[in-house]
């Protein structure tokens, strides 16, 4: 595990935790021979759980190995001690994990939702450490793969699925407090640009909207959370680089700092853009 402050005068890349030796290495499990999570394509499972103080981990596929291996278990890390929680310390997360399955957190309370291969919507609770299934996400073909990499974000009450295939230029939403699903029109100018696999959603509390992050260069955007009206989100400086395989969680929200951090690629820059 890596970390960089951002409120640093000089920030600069730390090894909290020391990569596992590769003779404790397994092929297509989810945890190594000496007990911490196996490592994973990410795409949108990593979250920081403010209410917790903890790093989670939440399921996906392509652990190490041949690609072909997933893990359902949820871990987590903690920056204070450095140090990941022991293997079943946390409730597993459904029985389809998947790569680049669509997860979003909900700001206020740190639930984390999760839409599965099985095509059923899966929540975590953050106060009781607990997982419930939500039953099948409804209102479309029933396959998982019509909201496949889907950018999806908790906002005012509401998950919303930014990309859903089944119902072209409508986003998929589901009410969290009536447990039902609807289909609702993105429109505004930039209704189709939001509509982007594999982006990154935040609700941005102060601007009261969506911001989306696309794959193209700085190419920034605000939705409404209730009419889901999208325009562009004009910025100025110099641009980030396109994405490669995705934005994901690779835009962050950082509250304290009033924006909005990007690393669109291994070898660029961290980028910072200000909403506030």
């Amino acid at each position: 595990m890596y970390s960089l402050a951002l409120d640093s005068d000089e920030p600069s890349w730390v090894i909290e935790t020391q990569p596992t030796p590769a003779e404790f290495y397994t092929i297509d499990q989810p945890y190594y021979l000496d007990g911490l999570p196996s490592s994973m394509h990410t795409y949108y499972s990593m979250w920081f759980i403010e209410p917790l103080g903890k790093v989670f981990r939440f399921p996906g596929g392509s652990t190490w190995g041949s690609g072909n291996g997933n893990t359902p278990h949820i871990d987590a890390w903690d920056p204070l001690s450095g140090a990941w929680d022991a293997a079943g310390s946390h409730p597993d997360m459904g029985g389809s994990p998947t790569y680049e399955a669509p997860t979003a957190k909900d700001l206020l309370s740190g639930d984390v939702y999760q839409v599965q291969a099985n095509n059923h919507l899966w929540v975590w609770r953050a106060e009781s450490n607990s997982t419930e299934d939500l039953g099948d996400a409804q209102l479309g073909s029933g396959s998982f793969y019509d909201l496949y990499a889907s950018p999806a974000v908790v906002a005012e009450g509401r998950l919303i699925f930014l990309v859903d295939d089944a119902n072209a230029g409508s986003a998929r939403v589901y009410d969290l407090t009536a447990a039902s699903w609807s289909v609702q029109p993105l429109t505004g100018p930039a209704a189709a640009a939001v509509a982007s696999d594999q982006a990154m959603a935040f609700y941005d509390a102060c601007a009261a909207s969506i911001v989306v992050k696309t794959n193209a260069s700085g190419e920034l955007y605000l939705l409404d959370a209730q009419t889901l009206e999208a325009s562009v989100f004009p910025t100025s400086g110099e641009l980030p680089s396109d994405a490669i395989n995705g934005v994901h969680t690779l835009f962050q929200y950082l509250p304290k700092l009033g924006g909005y951090a990007y690393q669109p690629r291994h070898d660029s820059v961290m980028h910072f853009v200000a909403t506030q």
